[in-house]
């Protein structure tokens, strides 16, 4: 129910590909402040970093407290089979449980 503040958001990929260690450079991206039950684009995934695991770590503050929470997309779990209804998107998406 609470306003975001001060987001950041840091991704990398990382894992193997036909047997070879690969990894991405790691993306650092401030975002606006978010209302509560909304959403914000930060990073478009191309197909080849499918392959890989997709780690995201956001930070951000509501009111005078910080918060961070780390996602990580498993290499080839983003894919059609596991889409699923993102309610405030109002959208198809991959939801992490």
């Amino acid at each position: 129910p609470d306003t975001l503040d001060t987001i950041l958001v840091t991704s990398k990929g990382y894992g193997k590909i036909d047997g070879e260690e690969k990894a991405t450079s790691t993306l650092r991206k401030k975002l606006l402040d978010m209302a509560p039950h909304s959403a914000q684009k930060f990073e478009v995934l191309t197909e080849e970093l499918l392959a890989l695991n997709n780690e995201f770590w956001l930070s951000f503050y509501i009111g005078n407290q910080v918060y961070d929470k780390k996602y990580i997309f498993m290499a080839e779990s983003i894919v059609d089979k596991n889409l699923t209804h993102v309610p405030i998107l109002e959208k198809q998406g991959i939801l992490i449980q």
